[in-house]
């Protein structure tokens, strides 16, 4: 077997192999007793707490665009689309905004739709799902460790959502991933969701968002308002160079006071 073959041949059994524990229910992934109430859900996630207030009907309005961007339809057989969402500078909001359009999709698409945080340097997303601050195995640890993807996954119970935790941040996470292993983990991914969400840091100054854009179908900028201008975007948008950038969401945008979740609101505006 010439040394070709044998890449293949494991590269073969590592992407067969990756997701052979994949959680299908509830009670599955690595989190069996994951509180059904969800008590500790961050009250950003308004797809949640309110499914009928104008912020989640934006999420709604969004999930559209990007629906209608790729060409998809409900019973669309297609393999899955990679969506990044990054933020133009820290604090822009960019998990919360993740987080609330993966959860629009998982309410149509129930465990075909998963949500990867992919921002081990502040990893934001396990507490806003209410599952502690003890570290949880995820990505880094794939990558690294070479431990299965699903092993790590967990089912949120929220319209079962996957959830796909970033690990602990380690030296050799940025490089790992210009590695094959990425690209055959989300090649693998791609065949079991229909949508994956995946969270990273900041695009500047911060490398990982490059280097995942260029596997994602979409990027997705996120901007405070009142904090994020002109040169936040340009620099932002100079990171993602080469990404199929669709559009940016404008974030925490306060409205007036006489509507009842005002103070915490989204735009997007998607291109064609």
């Amino acid at each position: 077997m010439s040394e070709n073959d044998l890449g293949k041949a494991i590269s073969n059994i590592i992407r067969l192999d990756n997701l052979t524990d994949l959680p299908t229910g509830g009670e599955d992934g690595s989190l069996a007793g994951l509180d059904k109430k969800h008590s500790g859900l961050d009250e950003k996630l308004v797809v949640h707490h309110h499914p009928r207030s104008m912020e989640a009907e934006y999420f709604r309005f969004l999930k559209t665009k990007v629906e209608h961007h790729f060409g998809d339809d409900f019973k669309s057989p297609k393999r899955g689309r990679i969506i990044l969402v990054t933020g133009a500078t820290l604090g822009s909001g960019k998990t919360t905004c993740a987080l609330n359009l993966a959860l629009i999709f998982a309410k149509a698409y129930g465990n075909q739709i998963l949500f990867l945080d992919a921002d081990c340097r502040h990893p934001a997303s396990q507490k806003n799902l209410g599952l502690g601050e003890t570290p949880l195995p995820g990505l880094t640890d794939v990558l690294i460790r070479h431990r299965r993807a699903g092993s790590v996954l967990i089912n949120t119970g929220l319209s079962n959502m996957i959830y796909f935790p970033s690990g602990d941040f380690s030296e050799a996470f940025v490089d790992r991933l210009r590695s094959e292993e990425l690209t055959i983990l989300l090649d693998s991914l791609k065949n079991r969701f229909r949508y994956i969400i995946i969270d990273t840091p900041p695009a500047f100054p911060m490398p990982e968002p490059g280097i995942l854009a260029s596997h994602c179908d979409g990027v997705l900028i996120v901007l405070g308002a009142g904090t994020d201008g002109k040169d936040q975007l340009t620099h932002a948008m100079e990171s993602l160079k080469g990404a199929n950038i669709m559009g940016v969401i404008l974030n925490k945008v306060r409205s007036s006071p006489l509507k009842r979740y005002g103070s915490y609101g989204y735009y997007s505006r998607m291109r064609k």
